[in-house]
Protein backbone atom coordinates (compact mmCIF):
# COMPACT_ATOMS: atom_id res chain seq x y z
CA UNK A 1 0.00 0.00 0.00
CA UNK A 2 1.48 3.34 -1.02
CA UNK A 3 1.32 6.63 0.85
CA UNK A 4 -1.70 8.08 -1.08
CA UNK A 5 -4.05 4.58 -0.46
CA UNK A 6 -2.77 4.70 2.78
CA UNK A 7 -4.38 8.21 3.11
CA UNK A 8 -7.38 7.15 1.55
CA UNK A 9 -8.28 4.64 4.05
CA UNK A 10 -7.43 6.88 6.72
CA UNK A 11 -9.70 8.91 5.43
CA UNK A 12 -12.65 6.73 5.00
CA UNK A 13 -12.04 5.36 8.58
CA UNK A 14 -12.61 9.54 9.11
CA UNK A 15 -15.84 9.59 8.06
CA UNK A 16 -17.10 7.03 9.43
CA UNK A 17 -16.08 8.44 13.03
CA UNK A 18 -17.37 11.53 12.09
CA UNK A 19 -20.68 10.16 11.48
CA UNK A 20 -20.93 8.47 14.66
CA UNK A 21 -19.40 11.87 16.50
CA UNK A 22 -22.68 13.83 14.68
CA UNK A 23 -25.10 11.15 15.82
CA UNK A 24 -23.59 11.16 19.66
CA UNK A 25 -23.27 14.98 19.48
CA UNK A 26 -27.25 15.65 18.54
CA UNK A 27 -28.29 13.74 21.58
CA UNK A 28 -25.94 15.74 23.82
CA UNK A 29 -27.42 18.86 22.46
CA UNK A 30 -30.77 18.10 24.12
CA UNK A 31 -29.14 19.45 27.17
CA UNK A 32 -26.11 21.08 25.87
CA UNK A 33 -25.09 23.98 23.79
CA UNK A 34 -23.38 23.83 20.21
CA UNK A 35 -20.50 26.29 21.76
CA UNK A 36 -20.42 23.45 25.36
CA UNK A 37 -19.72 20.98 22.69
CA UNK A 38 -17.33 22.55 20.54
CA UNK A 39 -15.13 23.55 23.68
CA UNK A 40 -15.29 19.86 24.67
CA UNK A 41 -14.34 18.51 21.44
CA UNK A 42 -11.44 20.80 21.27
CA UNK A 43 -9.97 20.37 25.06
CA UNK A 44 -10.36 16.41 24.27
CA UNK A 45 -7.88 16.90 21.12
CA UNK A 46 -5.82 19.05 22.98
CA UNK A 47 -5.31 16.20 25.99
CA UNK A 48 -5.47 13.12 23.71
CA UNK A 49 -3.14 14.79 20.96
CA UNK A 50 -0.24 16.10 23.71
CA UNK A 51 -0.88 11.79 24.81
CA UNK A 52 -0.88 11.05 21.41
CA UNK A 53 2.73 12.97 20.75
CA UNK A 54 4.68 11.62 23.77
CA UNK A 55 3.40 8.11 22.87
CA UNK A 56 4.49 8.61 19.25
CA UNK A 57 8.26 10.36 19.86
CA UNK A 58 7.48 13.36 18.66
CA UNK A 59 6.69 15.41 21.89
CA UNK A 60 10.46 16.87 21.53
CA UNK A 61 8.86 19.03 18.37
CA UNK A 62 7.07 21.33 20.62
CA UNK A 63 10.87 22.70 21.56
CA UNK A 64 12.00 23.30 18.17
CA UNK A 65 8.38 24.64 16.17
CA UNK A 66 8.83 26.93 13.53
CA UNK A 67 7.12 30.28 13.75
CA UNK A 68 4.96 29.16 10.43
CA UNK A 69 4.25 25.90 11.69
CA UNK A 70 3.17 27.31 14.32
CA UNK A 71 1.21 30.12 12.61
CA UNK A 72 -0.06 27.47 10.59
CA UNK A 73 -1.57 25.03 13.08
CA UNK A 74 -3.00 27.88 14.94
CA UNK A 75 -5.11 29.29 11.76
CA UNK A 76 -6.28 25.71 11.28
CA UNK A 77 -7.06 24.75 14.87
CA UNK A 78 -9.32 28.49 14.70
CA UNK A 79 -10.76 27.56 11.35
CA UNK A 80 -11.55 23.46 11.79
CA UNK A 81 -12.18 23.35 15.67
CA UNK A 82 -13.41 26.35 16.89
CA UNK A 83 -15.50 28.08 14.19
CA UNK A 84 -16.09 25.03 11.61
CA UNK A 85 -17.02 22.53 14.20
CA UNK A 86 -19.42 25.17 16.07
CA UNK A 87 -20.88 25.84 12.72
CA UNK A 88 -21.59 21.95 12.16
CA UNK A 89 -22.64 21.28 15.62
CA UNK A 90 -25.29 24.25 15.05
CA UNK A 91 -26.37 22.72 11.74
CA UNK A 92 -26.91 19.01 13.58
CA UNK A 93 -29.08 20.92 16.32
CA UNK A 94 -30.79 22.49 13.85
CA UNK A 95 -31.61 20.02 10.80
CA UNK A 96 -30.17 16.59 11.95
CA UNK A 97 -26.94 14.99 11.63
CA UNK A 98 -28.26 12.96 8.22
CA UNK A 99 -29.09 16.06 7.07
CA UNK A 100 -26.53 18.21 8.00
CA UNK A 101 -24.13 16.43 7.40
CA UNK A 102 -24.70 15.31 3.30
CA UNK A 103 -24.69 19.75 3.04
CA UNK A 104 -21.41 20.00 5.01
CA UNK A 105 -20.20 17.38 2.40
CA UNK A 106 -20.28 20.23 -0.10
CA UNK A 107 -16.55 20.95 0.94
CA UNK A 108 -15.74 18.90 -1.64
CA UNK A 109 -16.42 21.14 -3.99
CA UNK A 110 -14.55 24.12 -2.33
CA UNK A 111 -11.43 21.71 -1.27
CA UNK A 112 -9.87 22.09 -4.89
CA UNK A 113 -10.32 25.85 -4.63
CA UNK A 114 -8.78 26.44 -1.54
CA UNK A 115 -6.02 23.79 -2.32
CA UNK A 116 -4.55 25.64 -5.53
CA UNK A 117 -5.13 29.13 -3.64
CA UNK A 118 -3.27 27.99 -0.27
CA UNK A 119 -1.00 24.69 -0.85
CA UNK A 120 -0.85 25.09 -4.66
CA UNK A 121 -2.09 21.25 -5.46
CA UNK A 122 -4.22 20.82 -8.43
CA UNK A 123 -7.67 18.70 -9.49
CA UNK A 124 -8.88 16.65 -12.34
CA UNK A 125 -11.28 16.15 -14.96
CA UNK A 126 -13.57 14.53 -13.10
CA UNK A 127 -14.05 17.05 -10.45
CA UNK A 128 -17.02 18.97 -12.36
CA UNK A 129 -19.35 15.85 -13.11
CA UNK A 130 -18.23 15.07 -8.90
CA UNK A 131 -19.58 18.78 -8.20
CA UNK A 132 -22.86 18.33 -9.79
CA UNK A 133 -23.94 15.20 -7.91
CA UNK A 134 -22.65 16.84 -5.00
CA UNK A 135 -24.80 19.91 -5.49
CA UNK A 136 -27.42 17.12 -6.80
CA UNK A 137 -26.97 15.47 -3.52
CA UNK A 138 -27.76 18.92 -1.53
CA UNK A 139 -30.70 19.75 -3.14
CA UNK A 140 -32.51 16.13 -2.47
CA UNK A 141 -31.28 16.87 1.27
CA UNK A 142 -33.50 20.36 0.68
CA UNK A 143 -36.39 18.69 -0.71
CA UNK A 144 -36.33 16.10 2.55
CA UNK A 145 -37.43 18.69 4.49
CA UNK A 146 -41.43 19.58 4.48
CA UNK A 147 -42.83 22.89 4.48
CA UNK A 148 -42.62 23.55 8.18
CA UNK A 149 -39.13 22.86 7.71
CA UNK A 150 -37.88 25.03 5.13
CA UNK A 151 -38.48 27.80 7.10
CA UNK A 152 -37.21 30.04 10.27
CA UNK A 153 -34.73 28.23 12.24
CA UNK A 154 -34.55 25.49 9.60
CA UNK A 155 -32.51 28.08 6.77
CA UNK A 156 -30.41 28.80 9.82
CA UNK A 157 -29.04 24.92 9.96
CA UNK A 158 -28.79 24.75 6.21
CA UNK A 159 -26.95 27.91 5.83
CA UNK A 160 -24.35 26.95 9.13
CA UNK A 161 -23.98 23.76 7.11
CA UNK A 162 -22.62 25.72 3.80
CA UNK A 163 -20.78 27.80 5.83
CA UNK A 164 -19.22 25.48 7.93
CA UNK A 165 -18.14 23.26 4.49
CA UNK A 166 -16.17 26.61 3.38
CA UNK A 167 -14.67 26.80 6.88
CA UNK A 168 -13.49 22.93 6.56
CA UNK A 169 -12.17 23.40 3.77
CA UNK A 170 -9.98 26.23 4.02
CA UNK A 171 -8.95 24.96 7.45
CA UNK A 172 -8.04 21.49 6.12
CA UNK A 173 -5.36 23.44 3.49
CA UNK A 174 -4.01 25.35 6.73
CA UNK A 175 -3.51 21.71 8.31
CA UNK A 176 -1.21 20.61 5.60
CA UNK A 177 0.62 23.60 5.81
CA UNK A 178 0.95 22.83 9.17
CA UNK A 179 1.99 19.21 8.91
CA UNK A 180 4.27 19.64 6.38
CA UNK A 181 6.48 22.32 9.08
CA UNK A 182 5.78 20.79 11.81
CA UNK A 183 6.32 16.96 11.14
CA UNK A 184 4.02 15.48 13.17
CA UNK A 185 -0.05 14.47 12.94
CA UNK A 186 -0.10 14.77 16.45
CA UNK A 187 1.77 17.59 17.46
CA UNK A 188 0.22 19.80 15.06
CA UNK A 189 -3.49 18.58 16.10
CA UNK A 190 -2.61 19.18 19.76
CA UNK A 191 -1.39 22.66 19.22
CA UNK A 192 -4.27 23.21 17.04
CA UNK A 193 -6.60 21.47 19.17
CA UNK A 194 -5.65 24.02 22.39
CA UNK A 195 -5.40 27.12 19.98
CA UNK A 196 -9.45 26.42 19.52
CA UNK A 197 -9.63 26.22 23.33
CA UNK A 198 -8.18 29.17 23.92
CA UNK A 199 -10.44 30.78 21.58
CA UNK A 200 -13.14 29.39 22.22
CA UNK A 201 -12.52 29.55 26.40
CA UNK A 202 -13.75 33.16 27.24
CA UNK A 203 -17.56 32.50 25.67
CA UNK A 204 -17.79 29.20 28.11
CA UNK A 205 -18.88 31.11 31.40
CA UNK A 206 -21.89 32.05 29.94
CA UNK A 207 -22.56 28.10 29.01
CA UNK A 208 -22.20 26.34 31.75
CA UNK A 209 -18.58 25.22 31.38
CA UNK A 210 -16.87 22.46 30.65
CA UNK A 211 -17.92 20.05 34.02
CA UNK A 212 -21.07 19.46 32.63
CA UNK A 213 -20.03 18.27 29.26
CA UNK A 214 -17.89 15.75 30.47
CA UNK A 215 -20.83 14.30 32.80
CA UNK A 216 -22.59 14.29 29.55
CA UNK A 217 -22.34 10.34 28.70
CA UNK A 218 -23.05 11.23 24.55
CA UNK A 219 -20.76 14.18 24.89
CA UNK A 220 -18.02 12.48 25.94
CA UNK A 221 -18.50 9.88 23.98
CA UNK A 222 -18.80 12.17 20.66
CA UNK A 223 -15.40 13.77 21.95
CA UNK A 224 -13.63 10.23 22.07
CA UNK A 225 -15.16 9.58 18.45
CA UNK A 226 -13.76 13.34 17.34
CA UNK A 227 -10.55 13.18 18.52
CA UNK A 228 -10.03 9.57 16.78
CA UNK A 229 -11.42 10.89 13.78
CA UNK A 230 -8.60 14.37 14.32
CA UNK A 231 -5.83 11.34 14.42
CA UNK A 232 -6.88 9.66 12.03
CA UNK A 233 -7.90 12.58 9.20
CA UNK A 234 -5.00 14.47 10.08
CA UNK A 235 -2.49 11.30 9.23
CA UNK A 236 -4.59 11.21 6.43
CA UNK A 237 -3.50 14.67 5.50
CA UNK A 238 0.60 13.99 5.90
CA UNK A 239 0.14 10.83 3.37
CA UNK A 240 -2.07 12.41 0.81
CA UNK A 241 -2.81 15.58 -0.78
CA UNK A 242 -6.18 17.83 0.53
CA UNK A 243 -8.09 17.00 -2.66
CA UNK A 244 -7.78 12.93 -2.20
CA UNK A 245 -8.29 13.05 1.56
CA UNK A 246 -11.00 15.88 1.65
CA UNK A 247 -13.49 14.30 -0.72
CA UNK A 248 -13.19 10.76 0.48
CA UNK A 249 -13.73 12.00 3.87
CA UNK A 250 -16.86 13.82 3.06
CA UNK A 251 -18.17 10.07 2.50
CA UNK A 252 -19.56 10.41 6.17
CA UNK A 253 -23.31 11.19 5.14
CA UNK A 254 -23.40 7.47 3.98
CA UNK A 255 -21.85 6.50 7.31
CA UNK A 256 -24.56 8.62 9.36
CA UNK A 257 -27.55 7.52 7.24
CA UNK A 258 -26.40 4.24 8.12
CA UNK A 259 -25.81 4.46 11.64
CA UNK A 260 -28.83 5.88 11.94
CA UNK A 261 -30.63 3.04 10.61
CA UNK A 262 -28.75 0.58 12.52
CA UNK A 263 -26.89 1.54 16.01
CA UNK A 264 -28.65 4.66 16.25
CA UNK A 265 -32.27 3.34 14.80
CA UNK A 266 -34.98 5.97 15.89
CA UNK A 267 -32.45 9.20 16.40
CA UNK A 268 -32.76 10.44 13.31
CA UNK A 269 -35.98 10.91 10.99
CA UNK A 270 -34.29 9.37 7.30
CA UNK A 271 -36.65 9.56 4.12
CA UNK A 272 -35.88 8.67 0.75
CA UNK A 273 -34.97 12.30 -0.19
CA UNK A 274 -32.18 12.24 2.86
CA UNK A 275 -31.22 8.77 1.46
CA UNK A 276 -30.50 9.71 -1.94
CA UNK A 277 -28.86 13.01 -1.31
CA UNK A 278 -26.34 11.15 0.88
CA UNK A 279 -25.77 8.93 -1.72
CA UNK A 280 -25.60 11.20 -4.79
CA UNK A 281 -22.70 13.65 -2.58
CA UNK A 282 -21.19 10.34 -1.63
CA UNK A 283 -20.83 9.36 -5.30
CA UNK A 284 -19.67 12.70 -6.83
CA UNK A 285 -16.80 13.38 -3.64
CA UNK A 286 -15.44 9.60 -5.02
CA UNK A 287 -15.14 11.24 -8.39
CA UNK A 288 -13.78 14.53 -7.37
CA UNK A 289 -11.24 11.95 -5.52
CA UNK A 290 -10.50 10.42 -8.47
CA UNK A 291 -9.83 13.44 -10.43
Amino acid sequence: MDQQQAGLSLALLTALLWGATSLEMRKAMVRLSPLTVTALTSAMGAAMGFLGSVVDGSAGRYASLRTDGLIYAALSGFLVFTLGRFLWYLAINEIGASRSNSVVASEALIAPLASIAITREGFGPLTVLGSVLVVSGVWMVYRSMGDRDRSGRRYLGLGASIAAAFVFAFGSAFARLANFSIGSPTATYAISSAAALLAVSPLLPRHGGLKGALRNGHAALGGLFNSLASFSYWGALSLAPVPVVVPASQSFPVFTVVLSLTAYRGSERVDAYTLLGALLTTLGVVLVSAA
